[in-house]
């Protein structure tokens, strides 16, 4: 398996964009269409926000995880974010998940960025980023769903 910066492999944008869409769009109840998601996703740098990596495995994409400037209006002073950190069913367990995140603050340490923030809905998610060393910020209400906002140090 190797970890890449989508903006290298375009043609993987639209499939990046179809699991964006579907797993966080639609169960997140957030705004946009699929081809928004594909045009958000076809901006993708590696500098400059969206920064999306890809994790493939025999030529096929089985995982991402993005960076963006804000993933939660609700407190713009938090900056920059991990978001969108997917992997296919097929591959979890195998350290995918991991490897995307530790290659991605890894990247951002190197443009100088010394904490990242992240957040979930969901008490899976939530018990990861706990495990994996974030420390636990504060609880946001957003339209009447607990949004868990977490930070971590990048050293």
């Amino acid at each position: 398996m190797e970890t890449d910066f989508l903006s290298k492999w375009p043609q993987y944008k639209t499939e990046v964009a179809r699991i964006i869409f579907e797993r966080f769009h639609l169960d997140e109840r957030r705004k946009g269409t699929f081809k928004e998601t594909v045009k958000f996703f076809s901006q993708s740098g590696i500098t400059d926000y969206p920064i999306t990596m890809i994790a493939l495995k025999g030529g096929k994409c089985i995982g991402t995880v993005s960076i963006y400037r804000n993933d939660l209006p609700e407190r713009p002073e938090y900056q920059p974010w991990l978001t969108a950190l997917y992997v296919l069913p097929d591959f979890r367990g195998q350290g995918v998940a991991d490897r995307l995140v530790r290659d991605m603050l890894n990247h951002l340490s190197g443009l100088g960025y010394e904490t990242i923030y992240a957040k979930t809905e969901t008490q899976s998610r939530y018990d990861y980023y706990l495990q994996k060393g974030w420390k636990l910020l504060e609880t946001v209400d957003v339209d009447g769903r607990d949004n868990y906002i977490f930070r971590k140090r990048n050293d």
